[in-house]
């Protein structure tokens, strides 16, 4: 592939040879189209399009422009052409590249391709093609900007009408495509092969040449002499040209001076000079109208072969008589005020100042055309220029003609000026203050005229309709308006009339305290805290940037009772409306003040003269946040941090850190092993013993790196790696923490734990710059872009994530295994089956499912309970299947009682289970659906109700467990999976046997298991849109309104506006909201199907009258949870909006959607969620992407409804689109 925007090397030489050249009589300029008419030169024998293609399996064809292709729900089976819509900039197999231009999975639409009529629904009334296209089976490892796959003769494409779409010819051509270069060559021309492919793009070896009196070819030649107007020139230039590019790397002068050159009519062919051994720079005078080519070689002309020693290279020179190309304003104005003259300008090929128009062509004649309005008078109707001048409205077009061509100007609308756009220097302000309003650069023309500032009336309407004249002056193009009451404020300014479309809104406020919170150094909230440790006073303020107030820091005792110890004063809140204090609770300081249990919270005192603050004076942050102190010595948790951020997998080479939280251990040293772990031997110690010392902010951290050369020193793809940390002078009670325990060594008076990491093999990534034209057919290619959510597995995707998880692709290979087919194909074919019966449906749950099988089979490698000494491998009805079914405990604790075996062979209606249990084992699908019947029917959370002969220590502890277990009770782990992360351990327990304390077996495994199907296989975060997950219980929840908040969208997503001319004219723009807000979903990454009407929640419509908006609380309420989603994910959503009943007669979309913006946050205003947009129907920034452009949940019927900062309107979201 090539970028059409290279920019060749200039070679400097000394020596130049100037020829002229003129083309034969009767050449009229024009290049012929006719058959090759060359010296006995004869053109090779073409290759069809099949022939083409029958390249060896090994490769694939890249599709690009003039390719075809076909859809089974197209009227006409005949191929179309596609044309490449998504770049202009990469092309293959077109020297000129102009037109091979490689395509894309963004040739999406009707423009790319057309099938002109459609048979859906009905094929006997074909309707018109409406094609909307999702790619598929595209190449990978080649990505153009913008997340562009290239697509492939392999490649099939779905409409969104059902229809599916194939490749019939690629549309790669010939590399010589220009023909007049086998009509200027004496002999035949070399074609190279047509399918370029990886095989042919590689560089060859040149073969050996023993003509030794040719010791340079020419790959490429360029013209010195800049051209006026895009390679052409006028009669009589001189045009100078070098070779560029050899057949030999850095050629010598005296190799560079046996370079031949001849000049061809570029019409008939005939050669019309010839200089042999000049060198690399050749002269040439062109005198007459016409076509040349120009051709530089080393040994025979037409030898295009670079691997040639005598190759030679072509360069097109088109030269003409000057004529007029065009006319335009002089200023490139289209409107003009009234009584101001316009001067036009006819446009030429060639300054005529340089080159005159030939006498033949004459004087170039004007007159103007009316369309509307007031007649302009033209200054003159004949000369290179002319103005026009109405003295009233009016829109015409000026007309110039020239020897019989004739060319118009843009149509010019002659216009009174008005008020087009105000501008403000703050959109929200403090009670007291003040805002400036500015229309001096808002005219259609500006600077207006005194007389037209002087009509320019302003006025200021409040949210409820009322005016306020005081706060506005007329006659003056800005002021500063003050208001003496909170609220939201519109001003308008007009000559004529105020309009919607010319007003600037602002709110005046009186300052709040919005958020607050204790939090820790890694900015999570904290609620607990041990002595000398370091905690932060989190503040987050709106309107009260500058201001300044005192925090009282108070102790919470047991009983409430509130003791203050502390006062910072004078803290000055931030522009950002923010302020963070650090607080060590010194012991020496404190220790007299606040005892084991208290609890800390804050009071904000305003000492800003003239000013209040909502939620000040009062205790903070709500009781269940605040700050407790613990007095007992404890590690708390362990983590690897990258980048200041916890991580559960790395790779070789990486250097992390290992940190260890701890409480009342403030300078107590730490000693940190870490470990690789071993299946079969004991766990090896990598690298030196650290030593760290607890710091004030409640953890120490010590550095390591993982050697890359490590890498390949063990076998499979998954390595675990852990962190033991040990502190001896630590006394107290063992503790439980999330990982599993390394062999029980901790003790009263030695605690040791240690976390997991994971580490797997690094992939070579593809390298996309150096990327081949054809491509490698490969078995396991990427997935496709698209999540598991309600679909089956490929036996391609199932054989990935066993070699992913193992390093191989064996399966069922355990000792004395079984299954009666082994095939991967049974397996998938099971599984898919199995999933769809019992609802394992969405990509979640799926993966929870997958992790328990994978520990439980070692990876589908055994299919039941290996003998051992336990007793249960020994039994009759051991485990078995992918869950390993087992069956009751006898007297004897053998499991020779059927127990599940039985309550399965009643749901399955299969008595043999019983009677034959190792069919379990055996039979492939007993094996697979024995396990999704343990998973969604026979497994369930206990609910732990009371009995009336329970003691009441025994009710305590049932109580306990309701309480904490109140999400997961009667729940199976299928549903208890929607919790994403949430509960893995319960899942994990309840497969492997529920208990309340211990760590299910192999604890790390599962936890390994379900990280790596999360995050690398499934690529949950970054696929999936269909989840259930419900995360009931996540940190960081708002302490006013318990949900999370996501306000850092507006960091990465890009707000644009509609009025962008890249849409069109200006009645384009304003219909572009929905074009608009899909690039910004495209620019920030999304797939080019995001934004669609594909799967859209409809929220709420207009009554058939369009008197009423309906809304539809089911649908609303599961669109404000895919916005939740998408928000957590990191990606932002399209929806759509009504702002007026019957707006434009209900025609637009379905009846009710009148706009299109795009979400970027949530977060709470007073405890009340709302949601932040970007508006695009302003071409202000501050408006479209104002922090005030929020749409609030109504918690009944989860409607979203808002006033958007541009004009005031407000918006009800109708449409929630998905993303792809």
């Amino acid at each position: 592939m090539a970028d059409k925007n290279w920019s060749p090397l200039d070679e400097d030489s000394d020596t130049a040879a100037a020829t002229e050249a003129a083309p034969a009589d009767g050449d009229n300029g024009n290049s012929g189209e006719g058959q090759p008419t060359g010296n006995g030169g004869t053109m090779p024998e073409q290759k069809t399009e099949e022939d083409q293609n029958s390249k060896a399996d090994k490769t694939e064809l890249l599709l690009c422009a003039g390719g075809t292709c076909v859809c089974d729900k197209a009227k006409s089976p005949n191929p179309v052409k596609l044309n490449v819509i998504s770049h202009q900039k990469y092309f293959i197999n077109d020297p000129d590249g102009s037109k091979k231009y490689i395509a894309t999975i963004r040739e999406n639409n009707i423009a790319a391709l057309n099938f002109s009529e459609c048979k859906v629904p009905d094929p006997s009334k074909p309707v018109a093609c409406t094609a909307q296209l999702k790619w598929e089976k595209y190449y990978e490892s080649v990505e153009l900007p913008g997340k562009s796959f290239v697509l492939t003769e392999k490649s099939e494409a779905t409409c969104a009408k059902g229809g599916k779409i194939t490749v019939k010819t690629t549309g790669q051509e010939q590399a010589v495509t220009a023909k007049h270069l086998d009509e200027a060559n004496a002999s035949a021309w070399s074609a190279t092969n047509p399918a370029v492919s990886e095989q042919d793009a590689e560089i060859k070896q040149a073969d050996n040449d023993t003509d030794n009196s040719v010791t340079i070819g020419v790959t490429k030649i360029k013209t010195k002499t800049e051209s006026p107007t895009e390679g052409t020139y006028p009669p009589g230039s001189t045009v100078d040209f070098e070779a560029i590019a050899f057949t030999k790397k850095n050629p010598t002068d005296a190799e560079k001076k046996t370079i031949d050159w001849i000049v061809y009519n570029g019409t008939t062919g005939q050669p019309i000079t010839t200089s042999n051994d000049i060198g690399p720079l050749m002269s040439t005078v062109f005198n007459k109208p016409g076509e040349y080519i120009v051709e530089a070689y080393g040994k025979n002309p037409g030898a295009t072969d670079a691997k040639k020693k005598g190759s030679s290279a072509f360069q097109r020179v088109s030269i003409k008589n000057n004529e007029m190309t065009g006319v335009a304003e002089s200023n490139g104005q289209t409107k003009i005020r009234i009584g101001q003259p316009a001067t036009f300008n006819v446009s030429t090929l060639f300054p005529v100042d340089q080159t005159p128009f030939p006498a033949a062509s004459g004087n170039v004649s004007w007159e103007v055309q009316v369309k509307d309005g007031a007649q302009p008078v033209l200054s003159n109707t004949e000369g290179m220029t002319t103005t026009a001048t109405a003295s009233d409205k009016s829109s015409y077009v000026v007309i110039a003609r020239q020897n019989g061509k004739t060319f118009q100007s843009p149509l010019i609308q002659v216009l009174k000026n008005r008020v087009k756009q105000i501008t403000i220097d703050k959109t929200s302000v403090r009670l007291g203050e003040s805002v400036h309003v500015d229309a001096s650069k808002g005219f259609e023309f500006s600077p207006p005229m005194p007389d037209e500032v002087a009509q320019l009336k302003w006025k200021c309407v409040d949210d409820k309709g009322g005016e306020h004249p005081n706060a506005v002056v007329n006659g003056s193009v800005s002021f500063d308006a003050k208001l003496g009451a909170e609220g939201k404020y519109k001003i308008y300014a007009y000559l004529m009339a105020p309009s919607e479309e010319v007003t600037a809104t602002f709110e005046v406020v009186k300052p709040r305290l919005s958020q607050c919170c204790w939090r820790g150094d890694d900015g999570d909230v904290k609620t607990t805290t041990g002595w000398d440790e370091e905690s932060i006073i989190w503040l987050s303020f709106k309107s009260a940037q500058g201001m300044t107030v005192d925090i009282e820091i108070y102790t919470v005792n047991s009983s409430g009772g509130k003791t203050k110890i502390f006062t910072y004063g004078g803290a000055k809140i931030t522009s950002e409306n923010t302020f963070q204090q650090k607080f060590t609770l010194d012991k020496n300081k404190f220790g007299n003040k606040v005892n084991a249990g208290d609890k800390l919270a804050f009071v904000i005192r305003n000492k800003t003269q003239g000013q209040t603050i909502d939620l000040a004076d009062t205790y903070q942050p709500q009781d269940k946040l605040y700050l407790q102190l613990k007095t007992d010595e404890k590690i708390t948790s362990i983590g690897f941090y990258k980048g200041g951020k916890r991580i559960y997998s790395a790779n070789y080479g990486d250097t992390m850190k290992c940190r260890v939280y701890a409480r009342n251990l403030s300078t107590k040293e730490l000693t940190i092993k870490i470990y690789r772990h071993e299946n079969w031997r004991i766990d090896t110690q990598m690298g030196n013993t650290l030593k760290c010392t607890v710091g004030k902010e409640g953890y120490g951290e010590v550095d390591f790196t993982l050697p890359k050369d490590m890498e390949n020193k063990y076998g499979g793809n998954i390595h675990q790696f852990y962190a033991w940390v040990k502190e001896d002078e630590m006394f107290g009670s063992s503790m439980e923490y999330g990982t599993e325990l390394k062999n029980n060594e901790f003790s009263v008076q030695n605690i040791q734990t240690k976390a997991l990491l994971v580490v797997t093999k690094n992939a070579k990534a593809p390298d996309a710059s150096n990327a081949p034209v054809g491509v490698d057919k490969v078995n396991n290619r990427k997935p496709s872009g698209k999540c598991f959510c309600n679909r089956d597995f490929t036996v391609q995707e199932v054989k990935d994530t066993v070699n992913y998880l193992t390093g191989q692709q064996k399966i069922w290979y355990g000792k004395n295994c079984g299954v009666s087919d082994k095939s991967y194909e049974a397996l998938t074919r099971e599984l898919n089956a199995m999933m769809t019966r019992y609802n394992v449906t969405s990509c979640i749950r799926k993966i929870h499912f997958l992790a328990q099988v994978c520990e439980e089979t070692g990876v589908f490698g055994l299919s039941e309970e290996g003998l051992s000494k336990y007793k249960s491998s020994q039994s009759t009805y051991k485990g078995r299947g992918i869950l390993q079914l087992t069956g009751a405990a006898d007297t004897t604790g053998f499991y020779n009682l059927p127990g599940a075996y039985q309550t399965y062979a009643d749901y399955v209606k299969q008595p043999d289970v019983v009677t034959s249990p190792g069919k379990v084992a055996t039979d492939i699908h007993l094996c697979i659906d024995s396990g999704g019947w343990e998973w969604a029917v026979a497994k369930v959370c206990p609910k732990w109700e009371d009995h009336k002969n329970d003691s009441e220590s025994t009710k305590k502890q049932k109580k306990y467990l309701r309480e904490k277990y109140a999400d997961l009770l009667g729940k199976t782990p299928n549903e208890i999976a929607d919790y994403e992360d949430t509960y893995l351990m319960e899942i994990s327990k309840l497969i492997n046997g529920f208990h309340d304390k211990a760590f299910p077996i192999n604890w790390s495994k599962r936890q390994t298991y379900y990280n790596l199907l999360k995050n690398k296989v499934f690529r949950y975060k970054e696929l999936c849109n269909g989840g259930t997950a419900k995360n009931s219980k996540v940190d960081g929840l708002c302490p006013k309104c318990g949900t999370m908040h996501y306000d850092d969208l507006v960091d990465t997503v890009v707000w644009q506006t509609q009025f962008n001319p890249k849409w069109g004219d200006k009645a384009k723009q304003n219909v572009a909201c929905w074009k608009t807000c899909h690039d910004i979903l495209v620019t920030t990454g999304l797939g080019d199907g995001s934004g669609s009407q594909d799967g859209k929640f409809q929220t709420a419509l207009e009554n058939s009258n369009h008197t009423q908006l309906n809304i539809n609380a089911d649908e609303a309420k599961k669109g404000v949870a895919y916005i939740d989603s998408e928000l957590k994910a990191g990606r932002p959503i399209l929806v759509g909006v009504d702002h007026a009943l019957n707006y434009k007669g209900g025609t637009l979309n379905e009846g009710t959607t009148d706009h299109f913006i795009v979400i970027v946050g949530k977060g709470c205003v007073e405890g009340k969620i709302c949601y932040r947009f970007y508006d695009v129907g302003t071409s202000h920034m501050d408006k479209g992407a104002s922090e005030d452009n929020l749409l609030y949940l109504n918690a009944t019927d989860h409607s979203l409804k808002g006033t958007t900062t541009y004009n005031g309107s407000t918006y009800t979201v109708t449409q929630v689109r998905k993303n792809v």
